[in-house]
């Protein structure tokens, strides 16, 4: 091997071996054969001359994979036997050591979680979790008057006996004005107090006439007076207010409406039936001609609350009066742009119907009630307001 050296050598032998006869002359190969004798010697040489055909091998592409498996299988057992020695269930190293550790009666698992440990991670929590109970339970006692509960119980208990003192002063007005006995409680007389407030918003003039005769001789028929103001392009006309808190037949209450215009020389009419005293035909509100009839509830008028009925009757009664005269009139009125308008008006008033329905529980449908009034009176006012505006254009 190496350099300076020769050989001799024979063919294989019919059993595999052969002969070989080598002068060494590497200084590393002879320095390390000279640390043996006699056959060891010649041992140690195979050894590296088997050792040296791996090497030369290993880097060939054709690799005897025998000979791989046949110098590392040992190393491969070994390899193998201390793996399971570290890994082995149970008896492993690895699984005794994390077992000690982390096992049921392992040193992190008593000094964490054994609820004996005061300062274990279980007694921890359990401690943590006993005051936050303690404090959401003593919320819900009644026996503590600074208590969550104690303090919602005590808001209760004063909003119903608000609420019960409110309901019974209404409910006692309420049944006082069904007697009609409300500070000397008159329907007629009463009425005209909202029927004078409306005027004064229309700008229009007021009078009660009730129990003064009219242009019919000895006839007092016709309530209230109202006299359109200059806003309607058509001031003096007169709209007549007939009150009844007494059950009333539908041609009944046509009849004396009619008579009531003719003694108080009224171009419409408003007949207003205390609620309950209506017919069924008419309901809360009804037009018929140029004349409108509505309900007035004695429950509102005594407490000052909304009249919504009589209110759309006030309002559609001015438009449709000064629509009358300006067609007996003649002139270029677009009759069926107001006509349109004005039923486009009478087509909001039965929903005021729903808002007397649903102020029976305000709480729940105040927004009903505040959403639909508004979109009613937004819509009348400016249906009304157009008209009007068409018929003073007409008049100059």
């Amino acid at each position: 091997m190496g350099t300076n050296h020769s050989n001799r050598f024979s063919s294989p032998s019919e059993n595999g071996s052969m002969h070989l006869e080598l002068e060494v002359c590497d200084p590393a190969v002879v320095g390390f054969l000279e640390q043996f004798e006699g056959p060891a010697r010649s041992a140690k040489a195979l050894e590296a001359l088997r050792f040296g055909v791996g090497v030369l091998q290993t880097s060939s592409p054709t690799m005897d994979l025998q000979m791989v498996k046949d110098e590392f299988g040992d190393l491969h057992v070994e390899l193998k036997n201390s793996l399971a020695n570290y890994f082995k269930d149970e008896h492993g190293i690895l699984p005794r050591s994390l077992n000690g550790y982390f096992g049921e009666n392992g040193t992190v698992t008593r000094a964490l979680l054994d609820p004996n440990n005061k300062k274990g991670v279980l007694a921890m929590i359990e401690e943590r979790v006993t005051k936050l109970t303690e404090g959401i339970l003593k919320q819900f006692s009644l026996d503590e008057d600074t208590s969550a509960i104690s303090r919602l119980r005590t808001i209760f208990a004063d909003g119903f006996a608000s609420l019960k003192q409110s309901l019974g002063i209404k409910e006692a007005q309420a049944a006082e004005a069904e007697r009609g006995h409300v500070k000397g409680f008159e329907f007629e007389v009463d009425l005209y107090d909202p029927v004078a407030q409306m005027g004064r918003q229309f700008g229009d003039e007021t009078e009660l006439v009730r129990g003064s005769p009219g242009s019919i001789k000895n006839c007092k028929t016709g309530d209230h007076l109202i006299i359109l103001g200059e806003t309607t392009g058509a001031p003096g006309l007169r709209i007549v207010v007939e009150a009844k808190d007494q059950d009333y037949k539908a041609k009944d209450a046509i009849a004396e409406l009619q008579k009531a215009k003719k003694n108080r020389e009224a171009v419409a009419g408003i007949f207003v039936f205390a609620k309950g005293c209506e017919p069924p035909e008419f309901g809360n509100f009804r037009r018929v001609d140029n004349d409108f009839y509505c309900t007035a509830d004695k429950s509102a008028l005594a407490e000052g609350g909304p009249l919504p009925f009589v209110w759309a009757a006030y309002e559609l009664a001015r438009v449709q009066a000064v629509a009358a005269v300006r067609k007996e009139a003649g002139g270029k009125l677009d009759l069926e742009r107001i006509q349109q308008h004005i039923d486009g008006i009478a087509v909001w008033v039965p929903r005021l119907g729903e808002i007397m329905t649903k102020a029976s529980t305000v709480q729940n449908n105040g927004k009903f009630i505040e959403t639909t009034a508004k979109d009613i009176k937004d819509d009348i006012e400016k249906r009304a307001a157009e008209v009007l505006a068409l018929l003073r254009l007409d008049a100059e």
